[in-house]
């Protein structure tokens, strides 16, 4: 008769707990799926940490502009490509996330079928612009050119009393510029996407259609965690 037991496989001598056949394949499936669980949210945070490098990087560049006015052109390219590197990077990770999940839900206990993963990324697809453009602008800088195109950086006043010239405050940003015009003569770059956009605008701003991408896989992700 088999006996079944937990212990831990380290060097030296360590209790055992002896358990049943049921308990020992039950605890034995549990821990396979903490492990997949595990690789799920390695996945998300690669996502997470590369998205908030790149954030982090462009609210560092405002500073700089802000303190040190640089306006050489040299620093303006610099600064396109550290983004640019930023935004690849972050891309390529969202893809591992999308393409590497589904394989890790098929091996739980409680199956979450490959359909369901493609319907909530569908979803997000569908509603929200700044997924779609993400997604085919990824396919885009993996073979075709960079993903961003140019930078700006500029300051105006907000929350000014004009009665009173010492209020308000300088609001400095700094802009990393895709443009349109580059992409629709692209042949990798989906046309129905860039349709959605007024046909005379010839730049557009990265970070609303970024965080646009991060809402819809933020929300992928939480309906992976309930489910």
């Amino acid at each position: 008769m088999h006996k079944y037991k937990f212990h831990l496989r380290v060097l030296g001598r360590h209790p055992q707990i002896v358990t049943s056949e049921e308990s020992f394949f039950d605890h034995k499936k549990s821990w396979e799926n903490l492990k997949t669980i595990s690789n799920i949210e390695e996945l998300w945070d690669c996502v997470v940490q590369n998205y908030l490098t790149l954030e982090h990087d462009m609210l560092a560049e405002a500073v700089n502009s802000m303190v040190l006015l640089s306006t050489n052109y040299d620093e303006f390219q610099d600064k396109r490509l550290t983004f640019a590197r930023h935004l690849s990077n972050f891309l390529s990770s969202c893809r591992s996330y999308l393409d590497q999940t589904p394989q890790h839900l098929r091996q739980f206990n409680k199956i979450v079928p490959k359909a369901h993963f493609k319907n909530w990324t569908n979803v997000s697809y569908d509603s929200l612009l700044g997924y779609r453009f993400m997604e085919t602008l990824r396919n885009y800088a993996q073979h075709e050119g960079l993903p961003i195109h140019g930078t700006s950086f500029g300051s105006r006043w907000v929350d000014t009393d004009f009665d009173d010239p010492k209020t308000g405050r300088l609001r400095h940003t700094v802009i990393a510029n895709i443009n349109l015009m580059t992409l629709r003569k692209s042949g990798e770059f989906k046309k129905t996407v860039l349709s959605e956009f007024d046909s005379s605008e010839e730049v557009t701003s990265m970070r609303p259609l970024l965080r646009q991408y991060v809402e819809g896989l933020g929300d992928i992700h939480d309906k992976i965690r309930i489910a």
